[in-house]
């Protein structure tokens, strides 16, 4: 796989995830948003309840779609 701009994109945002995990930790806060990223654009489609990192806007059910990442918390994606 070529190194393109959107995997350089998603490493870096890898990375601004685990320096926020670790500066939480360091405050001893034990709950933090989970990171969903995936290097493979084709599981960027799937629906965000099954797994994915597309959504759907509850009151007109448009999908917005395929997003590069979500922050999840509490079971909700912080977009």
């Amino acid at each position: 796989m070529a190194y393109t701009s959107d995997f350089r994109i998603k490493n870096l945002i890898k990375e601004i995830h685990l320096n926020i995990v670790k500066k939480l930790e360091k405050e001893n806060i034990k709950i933090f948003p989970e990171l969903r990223i995936f290097d493979e654009s084709n599981e960027d489609s799937i629906l965000f309840e099954k797994g994915g990192l597309t959504f759907t806007y509850p009151d007109t059910n448009i999908k917005f779609g395929s997003n590069d990442a979500a922050w999840i918390y509490k079971n909700k994606p912080l977009i």
